[in-house]
């Protein structure tokens, strides 16, 4: 029965967590923007530069790789056990508070993504500072 209990916990908890980290993406900013769409397109087709659009597609991509390797972790751990329910137990299991080497390997993992975010927004207002000083 706590197992059952700690499998609906774990499945509430991954898609709870997964529109918490859509939208923590978005700064305040482009939430506010979400409001309307001609403001949105925008934003969104406003010029940046050519090597902050890589890394921002990059860092996308490479989160999105991160995001298949999760789930194609907890498709392989519910396979390989005997029935469906015993396969969300041992994802569970897997992705529990006291497993810290699966946070480490996932950190480990979104570094890059992150650090390709960080750089294109360097980048951005770096050329925005250009672009503000010459005007």
């Amino acid at each position: 029965m706590l197992n059952e209990i700690w499998a609906a916990l774990f499945v509430g908890s991954l898609s709870i967590g997964l529109l918490v980290a859509v939208a923590s993406w978005l700064s305040p900013d482009q939430r506010a923007v979400w409001k309307s769409k001609r403001a949105l397109k925008r934003a969104l087709f406003q010029k940046k530069p050519l090597f902050a659009r890589v890394l921002l597609r990059f860092g996308s991509c490479w989160l999105v790789l991160v995001l298949i390797v999760n789930l194609a972790a907890v498709a392989g751990a519910i396979v390989s056990a005997g029935g469906f329910l015993d396969g969300v137990i041992a994802a569970a299991d897997m992705y529990s508070p006291f497993t810290i080497s699966t946070y480490i390997i996932n950190v480990v993992l979104i570094t890059p993504a992150l650090a390709a975010h960080a750089w294109a927004d360097r980048i951005e207002s770096r050329a925005a500072s250009t672009t503000a000083s010459a005007a």
